[in-house]
């Protein structure tokens, strides 16, 4: 069975909150809301999360965190005092852990800021060329016999651009709405949800 943590999807889903979804397995670990951000931070560095190298004077806002943790992208010293630290991992990807508070920092969310491996291009059919860079890409395990990556734009939308890479061939579908696109990543077979929900549907018309 395909599975994908609740921190790998908070972006994928922006305003849903999944249970048990599924693409790769374990890939953050299940951070949980309020809980301290040195006990997040080991929890990932203890599941091959390193990280991020970010460059010197990127961190602006609280100077103690910013020294604290190498990998603090921004931390507001005003209002709910969020603070954003970056993580890589050996797949390319990028997450995001947002804190609240200042003293103990309290994870508030997690979730995966971009596809690291930026400026790789695709050939997608019927479509031509397409640079992954303006998708988040999720990978999959090896067990799906049919579906190899998932790739969308923001959904913070209405309806999603989705890319899939069916065996060795790139497909796109458009108008992909977010229940069907939370259906996907729930579900315990991709491809048999493909073939059931997306498979002839969501075709995207010439513009």
């Amino acid at each position: 069975m395909l599975k994908i943590t609740s921190a790998l999807i908070v972006l994928a889903l922006t305003s849903f909150r999944a249970g048990e979804p599924a693409i790769a397995k374990d890939l953050a670990g299940n951070l949980v809301s309020e809980m301290t951000y040195p006990e997040a931070r080991q929890m990932l560095l203890s599941r091959g999360w390193k990280p991020a190298t970010l460059p010197k004077g990127q961190c602006v806002g609280r100077p103690d965190v910013c020294a604290a943790y190498p990998e603090t992208d921004d931390c507001a010293g005003t209002g709910l005092g969020q603070c954003k630290f970056l993580f890589t991992d050996e797949r390319g990807l990028v997450l995001a852990v947002v804190t609240v508070g200042e003293d103990p920092l309290l994870v508030d969310s997690s979730h995966i800021e971009r596809d690291a491996a930026s400026g790789e291009v695709v050939q997608v059919t019927h479509v031509g060329a397409v640079d992954l860079s303006k998708f988040t890409c999720l990978p999959t395990s090896e067990e799906s016999s049919l579906i190899k990556r998932v790739c969308f734009q923001d959904t913070r939308f209405s309806t999603q651009l989705l890319l899939l890479r069916l065996n060795s061939k790139w497909y796109q579908y458009c108008n992909v709405d977010q229940r069907t696109f939370e259906g996907l990543l729930k579900a315990p077979s991709l491809g048999k949800f493909y073939n059931a929900r997306i498979r002839g549907n969501f075709a995207c018309l010439p513009s």
